[in-house]
C-alpha cells in the first residue's frame, strides 16, 4: 500500500520529488525543513507555504519517502 502511494507521490507531486532528490544530492543526506519552506515561499504566501509544508511532511512520512525529526527540523531519507 505504501509503495504504491510513494510511487504515486513521486510521479505526481513535484514538491515531494524535489525533497527526495535534494536529500539524495546532499553529501550528508540531510535537509533542513526551513530550506524546504523557503522554497515554498517563492510560490505561496507564508500561511499557504506552512500548510503545504505540513502536508508534504505528512504525505512523505506516510509513504516512507523520507523521515522528519521535528526536534531538529531535519528531513532524512527513509530507513
Amino acid at each position: 500500500k505504501q509503495d504504491r502511494f510513494r510511487d504515486a507521490l513521486l510521479a505526481r507531486v513535484p514538491s515531494i520529488r524535489d525533497v527526495v532528490a535534494r536529500l539524495h544530492a546532499q553529501e550528508d543526506h540531510r535537509l533542513m525543513v526551513d530550506d524546504v519552506l523557503d522554497g515554498l515561499e517563492l510560490h505561496f504566501s507564508a500561511e499557504e507555504s506552512r500548510r503545504q509544508l505540513e502536508m508534504l511532511i505528512a504525505w512523505g512520512r506516510y509513504a516512507e519517502a523520507f523521515a522528519f525529526d521535528a526536534q531538529t527540523g531535519l528531513l532524512t531519507p527513509a530507513r
